[in-house]
């Protein structure tokens, strides 16, 4: 199955809605429904490093957090916040060596696309952005694909009179 062929439309157009602006990282949360759990240590190393000196680049997308007021659910760039931990080091139990190379300061703020998204539509455009990534996991893709399926068949069922219309 091709890559394009879970993704839909429209959801390029729901993000580009939404408001930038810097926050505190304290602020963020990531989303408790997120498929992807491991974050390999040499890429998100590199990371850390370019942040450090070049800064975050590209917006993370969030939400409001549903019921922590004052917080925000991250949706996309989950990588740049974990990245931006000051306590990233302890985190990855990293050799004296690797904490040398971490230079520069840490950003207490981070560049956000803030998005008021539906539960559903916050999944799907998670599942969006990690499946167009080149070296996705095959069980974090299989786990989006199946969260994509997820919703689609119970927004079918919402809209359907019967169980035999949702086998159609």
């Amino acid at each position: 199955m091709a890559r394009e062929d879970l993704l839909g439309d429209g959801l390029a157009n729901l993000a580009s809605q939404g408001t930038i602006r810097p926050l505190k990282r304290t602020q963020l949360i990531p989303a408790p429904w997120q498929p992807r759990r491991h974050f390999e240590k040499a890429p998100l190393l590199a990371l850390a490093r370019s942040i450090r000196s070049e800064g975050v680049r590209q917006n993370l997308i969030v939400r409001p957090h549903p019921s922590q007021k004052g917080h925000y659910e991250v949706i996309a760039g989950e990588r740049r916040w974990r990245a931006s931990d000051p306590q990233l080091a302890e985190q990855l139990n990293l050799t004296p060596e690797e904490q040398a190379s971490l230079r520069g300061d840490v950003p207490s703020s981070l560049p956000c696309l803030i998005v008021n998204l539906s539960d559903s539509e916050a999944r799907r455009l998670s599942a969006i952005e990690n499946l167009q990534r080149e070296n996705l996991d095959p069980v974090d893709e299989a786990s989006y694909r199946l969260l994509l399926i997820q919703d689609a068949l119970e927004l079918k069922f919402k809209n359907s009179a019967s169980l035999s219309e949702l086998a159609r």
